[in-house]
């Protein structure tokens, strides 16, 4: 269920766009934002396909590639994201700004909801700073990388202390073959 709701950005006042449809079309007059939000929603489909190839690369290094002094997934992400952000809409420092009535700056908002639950939401400070909040299932995601690695590691110990022969036999559940032909062997008795 991905939705994209943007406040403020460049000449965009406030916009909500809900990824549910099969087919969604941008109708409006010249310079009302239609190219903006194409390149958001093709901003955030980037980030996201980035974030799921930056995971399989974790998950294809030997465990002994793997350096404890590696930037979290975390830090890695936010660089990724000034990076492209930087590439697709400039620096956010030069950005126009939106303002009221008043003539007040109104800070940018933008949030992608990736799910449900995985929020990405870029701000823009006082300072004119681009703030990146992740979603918490990045840390569990990094947690799990790590727990599966540090297993692997300890596995590969035992393998090369003689403790598993073979790797393959150990960890192969029983087929269905097995447990029926076993419960077969205990109905005859």
């Amino acid at each position: 269920m991905p939705k994209l709701v943007v406040k403020n950005f460049i000449n965009i006042r406030e916009a909500e766009i809900d990824m549910d449809k099969t087919l969604v079309v941008f109708i409006g007059a010249t310079a009302s934002g239609k190219s903006v939000l194409a390149k958001l929603l093709y901003f955030f489909h980037e980030l996201i396909r980035d974030f799921r190839q930056y995971i399989k690369q974790i998950n294809a290094y030997p465990p002994e590639h793997l350096k404890s002094d590696s930037p979290d997934l975390s830090t890695v992400f936010r660089a990724q994201i000034s990076y492209k952000f930087r590439e697709f809409f400039g620096d956010a420092s030069e950005l126009a700004l939106i303002t009221d009535n008043d003539d007040a700056i109104k800070p940018f908002e933008i949030i992608y909801h990736w799910t449900t639950d995985s929020t990405i939401t870029l701000t823009l400070d006082a300072e004119k700073t681009l703030q990146i909040q992740l979603p918490t299932v990045m840390d569990e995601v990094e947690t799990l990388c790590y727990a599966l690695q540090e297993k692997l590691r300890q596995f590969e110990k035992k393998q090369q202390a003689g403790g598993v022969s073979n790797p393959d036999s150990a960890a192969d559940p029983p087929t269905k073959a097995d447990v029926s032909s076993a419960d077969g062997d205990q109905e005859s008795k």
